[in-house]
């Protein structure tokens, strides 16, 4: 309902104002001249001091005449344009006064229908809320409503169904009620309500959202996506809309995987990772779709060329997952090897690859890998805990014992933590008076729990052993 109700009326994206981006082209346009004309008086002076006749009484210099007719013709274009600015700007200010007298009372009943009867909590500005509109019956009513509101939510509906009734001009209304309709999958009594709703300017974006959100409910993903991209050509900011389109045609495409129409669907996701490589669910999903059509080298070659583009690790997992299910291990040793070959930053892939070498037990591997990547590596308690247990694996224990002291030290878990009695501060230093509440003699040593495990560190409690490829 969120996004829903963030487009009620009055949410409408902004667009640019023509009036004040034709100032600021002629404003540019007339510094520029300005430039040029002192650029050419410049070049030119012993010649504009030349006698020009207006008369035959009457003379100036030629280059005072020059700045005569250019100040006549600019004071000329200048008032014209300052008139036909204010003819514009007067009727949008009489057109948005029109719209605002007819929109006030349904954005005030709107957001009030939806602070009691949905939230159902009273509105913290409901005095600015109902400024200049009190002696409205609609808004008086709504506003005795406030701490009388019923917890059962279809009673909720069944009161912006009587209101909606009682009053059928309040638009405001009929959004909400659309809107809570569709949150509660009742979607042919809100398509009916959608349908009725009248065209009003201001509205047209708020009506088109529900619509879409209707049919993201239906999982009719060509008639939301039709719908999305006629929002996003209405609206300034299109960051959001564009992430909302990629995610509609994302869920296209697994409904159409879903009904084993698996050409369709790769086509839409192979496009999505052209246009937006970085819209990581989409180099997944076609890494499964080859799989499943039993193409494994070809969904290792998609999350390879996935990983090179995005830098996630997902893929990474997906890569080393599938070759260790498979029990072929070798592979996914020699397709790290050969992304840690391919990045331009190794690091991960390398971690990657020295902690796959640490599962499988080759551990000088492992201690390899991971002491070619220990330099970069400003704080990493999960590495150097890697580096310690192999360490002590391969007979090393001051090594091993020098790893497990960094992953303390970078834990904090030899650092001693006090905290208050009474208000729960965390302090790192003991003190006779709390800081924060003023008790005194209330802060105490902190020994929490431990909690760390292994799995905390994004490791396997134990690794794993495979007795042939």
């Amino acid at each position: 309902m969120g996004q829903t109700l963030r487009q009620l009326p009055g949410t409408s994206g902004k667009g640019s104002d023509p009036v004040k981006t034709w100032k600021v082209v002629i404003t540019t346009l007339i510094l520029l001249v300005v430039i040029y004309g002192v650029y050419v008086t410049f070049l030119n002076y012993d010649s504009l001091r030349e006698p020009f006749y207006l008369s035959r009484t009457s003379t100036t210099t030629i280059g005072v005449f020059i700045l005569l007719a250019f100040l006549a013709g600019f004071v000329t274009m200048g008032l014209r344009f300052l008139l036909e600015s204010w003819r514009r700007d007067r009727e949008s200010r009489k057109s948005k006064a029109t719209l605002q007298r007819e929109m006030s009372v349904h954005d005030k009943i709107a957001l009030l229908v939806w602070s009691i009867l949905v939230r159902r909590t009273e509105p913290p500005s409901a005095n600015v809320i109902l400024a200049g509109s009190q002696d409205h019956p609609l808004l008086s009513f709504l506003t005795r409503c406030v701490g009388a509101v019923p917890d059962d939510q279809d009673q909720s509906i069944e009161s912006l169904q009587e209101l909606t009734a009682k009053y059928p001009e309040f638009t405001g209304v009929k959004l909400v009620l659309a809107s809570e309709l569709i949150s509660r999958n009742q979607l042919d009594e809100a398509q009916k309500l959608i349908d009725s709703l009248p065209v009003i300017p201001g509205l047209e974006t708020s009506i088109m959202t529900l619509r879409r959100n209707l049919a993201v409910a239906r999982r009719d993903w060509k008639d939301s996506i039709a719908i999305e991209k006629k929002i996003m050509a209405r609206t300034a900011d299109k960051g959001d809309h564009r992430r909302m389109l990629v995610g509609l045609q994302y869920e296209q495409a697994r409904d159409l995987i879903a009904g084993n129409n698996l050409r369709p669907a790769l086509t839409i996701l192979r496009v999505l990772q052209k246009d937006h490589p970085h819209f990581i669910p989409a180099w997944v999903m076609t890494g499964d779709l080859y799989i499943k059509e039993d193409e494994a080298e070809k969904a290792v070659s998609i999350w390879r060329e996935g990983f090179l583009k995005t830098h996630t690790i997902i893929l990474l997992h997906r890569i080393t997952d599938l070759f260790l299910d498979r029990e072929q291990p070798e592979k996914a040793i020699e397709t790290l090897a050969d992304i840690v070959y391919s990045s331009e930053n190794d690091t991960i892939p390398r971690f990657f690859l020295g902690r796959l070498y640490y599962r499988l037990e080759m551990h000088d591997e492992a201690l390899r890998e991971f002491n070619l990547i220990k330099p970069r590596v400003f704080r990493s308690p999960t590495l150097n805990y890697l580096i310690g247990v192999l360490e002590e694996r391969t007979g090393k224990p001051e090594k091993a014992t020098a790893a497990f002291r960094r992953v303390i030290s970078e834990i904090g878990a030899l650092k001693t933590e006090y905290f208050c009695t009474e208000c729960k501060l965390r302090t790192a230093t003991w003190s006779d008076r709390c800081p924060r509440c003023g008790s005194w003699n209330s802060i105490e040593v902190d020994y929490p729990e431990e909690k760390t495990q292994p799995t905390d560190l994004g490791l396997n409690p134990y690794p794993i052993r495979f007795t042939g490829a």
